[in-house]
């Protein structure tokens, strides 16, 4: 499954859809650059932001925080990296296992068989959300009394 999130390149087709470089840029990048230089940014200069990010951030941002010949320190470049790494490996395996958790969750209680394989699948997720709604309701509780 990793072979084929990789040759298709699952994150850009994620980040597409959801436009999560192109807010990431425009609103962590460019639109704080353009604030910082002076620049008075209303709904007509956003617009152009977002449609010229791919020119303005080789221009602005890339030539001084590239990965190959950085201009800033080096570890920072690599610091980053390692971090949208991370980020891109959660967003893709929660794209892949969880509609294949529900799928296999729909074909158990449908089919009547692999109910236990969807469930064991869909498990983990259930105890993640129970715990933190339990952390919330706690921490909740507290600051009431």
């Amino acid at each position: 499954m990793g072979a084929i999130a990789r040759s298709i390149r699952l994150h850009d087709r994620i980040s597409d859809v959801f436009r999560i470089r192109l807010r990431f840029d425009v609103d962590y990048l460019l639109l704080p650059l353009a604030r910082d230089s002076g620049a008075n940014v209303g709904a007509l200069s956003m617009a152009k932001l977002r449609k010229e990010r791919g020119r303005l951030m080789a221009k602005t941002f890339y030539k001084y925080a590239s990965s190959t010949d950085p201009v800033i320190d080096k570890h920072l470049i690599y610091q980053a990296l390692d971090w949208w790494s991370w980020y891109w490996v959660l967003v893709e395996a929660v794209a892949v296992f969880l509609p294949t958790g529900v799928s296999l969750l729909f074909l158990g209680i449908n089919a009547g068989m692999g109910h236990a394989w969807g469930l064991r699948v869909c498990y983990p997720c259930d105890a993640i959300l129970s715990k933190s709604q339990h952390r919330d309701s706690t921490e909740r509780s507290r600051c009431k009394s």
